[in-house]
């Protein structure tokens, strides 16, 4: 079991890099290159303290929502390789993580989470909080477009059989008409 701390700063410029540095935090892992042979963006070769080598095929996600990570699975069955399969994200939820268990695919994230599993090899950091989670902007009942919108048809069904001329509803209501 690995203990500590396993952050990774996040750097896109160059993801092999990246991936390497939360490989070599490990303390069983002696080296990771870049491999260069391969259909994937980023291939990678990792050798081992006990000597043995592992190819591993990397699949870079912006984001791991469980959509994106159900495509990068599908494309990791379409192109079949000898190479162990891997998806590096900002950060993978537990659904997400559940999806590649299911393929026995692995993932890192930036978090420092990570669930790897081939040959002999198990390798699992759960419980690292997402460090700069993505605000979403979602839709709500409170929003000033939202609460526009109910003070005009609240206005409407206050008399429907009036007709209404555009200028004079948004008045009524004090709101602008764009």
């Amino acid at each position: 079991m690995v203990k500590g701390e396993f952050i990774v700063k996040r750097n896109y410029k160059n993801p092999k890099d990246t991936i390497c540095q939360c490989f070599l935090k490990l303390p069983i892992v002696e080296n990771c290159r870049p491999y260069s042979e391969g259909q994937s963006d980023c291939d990678l070769m990792i050798r081992f303290k006990a000597g043995k080598e592992k190819r591993i095929r990397v699949e870079i996600l912006e984001h791991a929502y469980p959509k994106h990570v159900s495509i990068a699975l599908e494309r990791f069955r379409q192109y079949p390789s000898e190479a162990y399969n891997l998806i590096f994200a900002p950060f993978i939820s537990e659904e997400a993580a559940q999806l590649c268990r299911q393929k026995q695919v692995g993932y890192i994230d930036e978090a420092g989470n990570m669930e790897i599993m081939f040959d002999t090899t198990y390798i699992c950091i759960k419980g690292n909080p997402n460090r700069a989670p993505e605000s979403r902007r979602t839709g709500g009942l409170f929003r000033t477009s939202a609460t526009t919108s109910a003070l005009v048809l609240r206005k409407l069904l206050e008399d429907t059989n009036r007709a209404w001329k555009l200028k004079y509803l948004s008045q009524e209501v004090g709101c602008s008409i764009g």
